[in-house]
């Protein structure tokens, strides 16, 4: 079988980093991939040093260029594959629509919340979603977002909502933890003590992540100067956070790390991991932190969370919450010794048990044949 997977970019993201996982599972097994994306981006050298085909389409997007749609026929045609796994917007309304006219089976992730889209691009999905022949939500949240958001609006819904089902990200724990080991870092390098509580936060530094509520929650503790915050990744919004830094005067509890080849190396010197965006899927990041049985510090608009039970293996903060959010910080700070193996052995075996890639692949594997064989 061959599955030809198109995704919007294969910049560093969660759901880039998703497919990067499920090619690493299934590159010995007897099925075709290949990866077709519309921007370019470090995990395209990772997927291709794996040994998969990749094929960049320039111009669709940015540039709204017809011929680059036809070159993406062309590319379909050719390859001819079995189905179509598009993955982040822009993928699913042109892959449905290219697959739909080359009467290819096509099936849709669904990474993040569609609430948070807009109504035009709400407008173009609705209008598309019945094209796609499987929908999939990367967690049940998210799965009830798009219910909710799409499908729930439209009349005689119920084919669409059948096709609709949840396949939670997962991640390959053995593999994450021989990634920390090889050139490891540590503590002296960043200038930091082993007395320093670190807080870590994974992620490109962007709006939607909402780091200036982490910097201002440290700011709240700034009366405690061992809490640390360390900031792995880059984005365009590093210098208004650096500035952010200054105006607070934190330059000696905040540390900016930058973009990492491996940032899975950084896990290990984090006493707990915070989360801060305005919203969230299933965060490959907050997963990568529960494989080293790291406390959550997350925000989140409910009292339910599909991976995080409040007070158990971690804290769900209401976006906004800076006060709660500082408080929650030197809770953890004051209670580290007793709390951080506890909520290590809770989340060590839940992402064990929970979102192994393993289990994610089958489920992906298996539905792929389901469609192709009904």
């Amino acid at each position: 079988m061959k599955i030809m997977h198109l995704i919007t970019s294969l910049k560093i993201g969660g759901a880039e980093q998703a497919l990067a996982n499920f090619l690493h599972q299934v590159k010995n097994n007897q099925d075709q991939h290949l990866v077709v994306f519309f921007y370019d981006g470090p995990i395209n050298k990772k997927i291709q040093a794996m040994g998969f085909c990749t094929h960049h389409i320039r111009g669709l997007i940015h540039y709204a260029d017809p011929l680059a749609l036809w070159r993406l026929f062309k590319l379909i045609k050719k390859e001819n594959p079995d189905i179509i796994h598009t993955a982040l917007w822009s993928a699913n309304i042109i892959g449905r629509l290219i697959a739909k006219l080359c009467k290819i089976p096509t099936m849709c992730d669904i990474h993040g919340k569609s609430s948070d889209e807009g109504n035009l691009r709400n407008k173009l999905d609705r209008l598309t979603v019945h094209q796609a022949t499987a929908l999939v939500a990367v967690s049940q949240e998210t799965q009830q977002n798009y219910y909710q958001t799409i499908i729930a609006p439209i009349k005689n819904n119920t084919i669409i909502n059948q096709r609709l089902s949840t396949i939670p990200n997962g991640i390959d724990c053995a593999t994450i933890h021989a990634n920390a080991q090889k050139d490891p870092i540590t503590r002296e390098h960043l200038g930091l003590t082993n007395h320093d509580f670190i807080v870590g936060a994974v992620g490109r530094l962007e709006p939607i992540k909402s780091y200036d509520l982490l910097i201002k929650a440290l700011a709240l503790c700034k009366h405690m100067p061992a809490i640390k915050l360390v900031l792995v990744g880059g984005g365009n919004q590093e210098p208004l956070l650096k500035k952010l830094v200054q105006t607070h005067a934190l330059d000696q509890q905040v540390l900016f790390a930058g973009p990492q080849d491996n940032a899975h190396r950084f896990y290990p010197l984090f006493d707990c991991f915070a989360l801060s965006s305005q919203s969230e899927g299933l965060s490959i990041a907050l997963l990568e932190a529960l494989c080293f049985g790291l406390p959550i510090i997350t925000t989140h608009q409910h009292t339910t969370h599909d991976v995080i039970t409040n007070g158990k293996n971690g804290y769900l903060i209401p976006p906004g919450d800076i006060a709660r959010y500082a408080t929650t910080i030197q809770n953890l700070y004051h209670n580290r010794h007793n709390l951080k193996q506890t909520f290590a052995n809770i989340n060590q075996q839940l992402v064990i048990e929970h979102y192994s890639i393993t289990s994610t692949a089958q489920a992906y594997t298996n539905l792929y044949r389901h469609i192709v064989n009904p």
